[in-house]
Protein backbone atom coordinates (compact mmCIF):
# COMPACT_ATOMS: atom_id res chain seq x y z
CA UNK A 1 0.00 0.00 0.00
CA UNK A 2 1.09 3.36 -0.60
CA UNK A 3 1.30 6.64 1.87
CA UNK A 4 2.40 9.85 2.05
CA UNK A 5 4.33 10.73 4.78
CA UNK A 6 5.55 14.12 6.87
CA UNK A 7 8.57 13.59 8.16
CA UNK A 8 8.84 16.45 10.48
CA UNK A 9 5.49 15.23 12.40
CA UNK A 10 5.64 11.42 11.49
CA UNK A 11 2.05 11.21 10.36
CA UNK A 12 1.11 9.27 7.18
CA UNK A 13 -2.11 8.93 5.42
CA UNK A 14 -3.15 6.02 2.77
CA UNK A 15 -3.25 7.11 -1.08
CA UNK A 16 -6.74 5.22 -2.25
CA UNK A 17 -7.30 5.43 -5.88
CA UNK A 18 -11.02 6.68 -6.40
CA UNK A 19 -11.67 7.13 -3.17
CA UNK A 20 -13.85 10.98 -3.14
CA UNK A 21 -13.07 10.70 0.94
CA UNK A 22 -9.21 10.20 0.87
CA UNK A 23 -9.14 12.52 -2.13
CA UNK A 24 -10.66 15.13 0.53
CA UNK A 25 -8.12 14.00 3.07
CA UNK A 26 -5.15 13.72 1.40
CA UNK A 27 -5.99 17.76 0.27
CA UNK A 28 -6.60 18.35 4.45
CA UNK A 29 -2.43 16.61 4.83
CA UNK A 30 -0.96 18.70 2.19
CA UNK A 31 -2.57 21.47 3.57
CA UNK A 32 -1.21 20.82 7.34
CA UNK A 33 2.00 19.69 6.65
CA UNK A 34 2.52 22.58 3.73
CA UNK A 35 6.49 23.27 4.32
CA UNK A 36 6.94 19.69 5.71
CA UNK A 37 9.39 17.44 4.02
CA UNK A 38 6.42 15.06 2.60
CA UNK A 39 6.89 12.48 0.07
CA UNK A 40 4.90 9.11 -1.12
CA UNK A 41 6.44 5.61 -0.25
CA UNK A 42 5.33 2.12 0.59
CA UNK A 43 3.81 1.57 3.84
CA UNK A 44 6.49 -1.15 4.75
CA UNK A 45 9.60 1.03 4.11
CA UNK A 46 8.37 3.66 7.12
CA UNK A 47 7.11 1.21 9.48
CA UNK A 48 10.76 -0.44 9.77
CA UNK A 49 12.03 3.20 10.29
CA UNK A 50 10.41 3.54 13.90
CA UNK A 51 6.96 4.32 15.58
CA UNK A 52 4.32 6.30 12.70
CA UNK A 53 1.01 7.15 13.70
CA UNK A 54 -1.85 7.52 11.40
CA UNK A 55 -3.50 10.89 9.89
CA UNK A 56 -6.99 11.11 11.56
Amino acid sequence: MRVKVCFMCREYIPILENDYLNKEQLEKFDSLHSGHPVQSVNKEEIMNIGEWKPFL
